[in-house]
């Protein structure tokens, strides 16, 4: 039977324990082979986590038009898919057996215009042969990923299952999801190369800035970023350090204390974006510090946290991945509209 099993299994994105980590989107701890304290807690079956999103370049290059265009198109077309995934019966599709929710579609236009602004970033200097290369292929997985999507979108939202008893239901999905299957490799590589250029860039971007203006309005927005995906690096992992994820919250605690302070005291310079980066900084803290709590704790999650976490509600479940991934998504997306 097609659907055998449960479509994120499938796609090798069905995730347990309190991590609920996409393993296509795990990030390595590093190469030290020493023993270490690992927490974790309870035991789950749950969605992946969604991607981080990439810190914005303050610098025009090709690397901010490739940033610019996953921050774009990475995110709707993973959640696109969430609610379809979540809802197909395990048991196949036909009478009888629940219906799926209709995924979103893709908007081909969004599509065609971030391929060709990264087609021209790539043809320029400098060359990034590895990172050109996994744009180029970040491009054709989605391309491939847009026509089953959007079809099997029209197909749900149309009803036209109920013409034919599921029968183009059941020939769409497998479709869908080896497609998504291709999608989500080309997606993890794509930002993993993206990641490597910016460790190598954003430090002197952040020295080039407080060199230029000081420690002002400009140096914290980005340095509260930076922070952040370092202490979701580590919090929004499947297996969490205990004493690396306190140094990691005490860390972005001390940086974001002084971007306040000095916000404060410099109404003018705030950027437009100020209240709402100060909302999600207070959520990113809450939720890491939620998250150490339950891992340090062996805190097990309850029937109905279990509940939300398997529906697909896990971000509003203090203690989860997903949570700690909402608030940075939230805090670097409302950071990248300032930079």
């Amino acid at each position: 039977m097609l659907l055998s099993v449960l479509p994120f299994a499938a796609a090798g994105v069905l995730l347990a324990s309190c991590g609920e980590r996409d393993p296509d989107a795990a990030q390595a701890d590093g190469a030290d082979s020493a023993p270490r304290t690992t927490a974790s807690a309870g035991t789950t079956l749950a969605p992946p986590v969604p991607a981080p999103r990439l810190i914005r370049v303050p610098a025009a290059s090709k690397l901010r038009v490739y940033i610019d265009c996953y921050n774009d198109l990475d995110e709707r077309a993973r959640s696109a898919l969430t609610s379809y995934f979540l809802s197909v019966d395990p048991d196949g599709l036909g009478a009888g057996r629940p219906v799926p929710s209709a995924p979103g579609a893709i908007d081909v236009r969004e599509l065609l215009d971030c391929r060709a602004r990264m087609e021209r970033a790539a043809a320029q200097a400098p060359r990034m042969e590895r990172l050109d290369a996994a744009a180029g292929d970040y491009l054709r997985q989605l391309t491939a990923l847009t026509a089953p999507l959007n079809e099997t979108a029209t197909y749900y939202r149309q009803q036209d299952y109920k013409d034919d008893d599921f029968a183009k239901g059941r020939a769409l999905h497998p479709r869908l999801l080896t497609a998504y299957q291709a999608f989500v490799r080309a997606s993890r590589a794509f930002a993993e190369g993206i990641e490597a250029e910016e460790a190598r860039e954003m430090p002197a971007q952040l020295a080039q800035i407080e060199k230029r203006q000081g420690r002002k309005a400009a140096y914290w927005n980005l340095a509260l970023a930076l922070e952040a995906q370092q202490a979701m690096r580590v919090l929004a992992a499947d297996s969490v350090d205990a004493d690396a994820a306190r140094q990691r919250i005490d860390s972005f605690e001390r940086v974001a204390a002084d971007a306040m302070a000095y916000m404060d005291a410099n109404p003018r310079e705030r950027p437009v974006s100020w209240n709402i980066v100060h909302e999600y900084t207070e959520a990113f803290r809450r939720a890491t510090k939620a998250r150490m709590r339950r891992l340090r704790d062996s805190t097990p999650y309850g029937p109905g946290e279990q509940e939300l976490i398997r529906t697909g509600s896990a971000a509003n479940v203090a203690g989860t991945a997903h949570q700690v991934m909402q608030a940075y998504n939230g805090l670097v997306g409302m950071v990248n509209s300032g930079v």
